[in-house]
């Protein structure tokens, strides 16, 4: 049984990549890695926040299969990550980095629960 999209696991997503993507570039350059489209990209305008763009992403991609693989490979990538280049060099570097592994020690957790809930269910066939 695949994944669930839920909001739940929306909302842990957009939180892991916003803590762990201080300015936009980065975010951006996370997210075309993960095979969000130059076409889907360049309707983030300059004046919409890292938020608001995810807001507005996130929901667009569970509309279609492949948009949904892609959120799936955003969650993996974040919590694969085990450093926060962009979160350096700040004032308060230690702060960010400590809420962006937080943030993504969350999400595994939660994605650790849904694996070992659908490794049940399949065991329960």
């Amino acid at each position: 049984m695949p994944l669930r999209l839920t909001p739940h696991l929306t909302q842990l997503i957009s939180d892991a990549a916003l803590k762990s993507f201080w300015r936009k570039r980065p975010l951006r350059n996370f997210l075309k890695q993960c095979g969000v489209s130059d076409k889907v990209l360049a309707t983030w305008n300059e004046d919409e926040t890292k938020r608001d763009f995810l807001d507005r992403l996130l929901p667009e991609l569970h509309e279609s299969d492949v948009g949904q693989q892609i959120v799936i490979k955003i969650a993996y990538s974040l919590i694969e990550q085990t450093t926060f280049p962009d979160l350096k060099n700040w004032e308060d570097s230690e702060d960010k980095i400590r809420e962006a592994y937080v943030s993504v020690e969350r999400l595994k957790a939660f994605l650790k629960k849904q694996k070992a809930k659908r490794r049940n269910r399949t065991t329960d066939i």
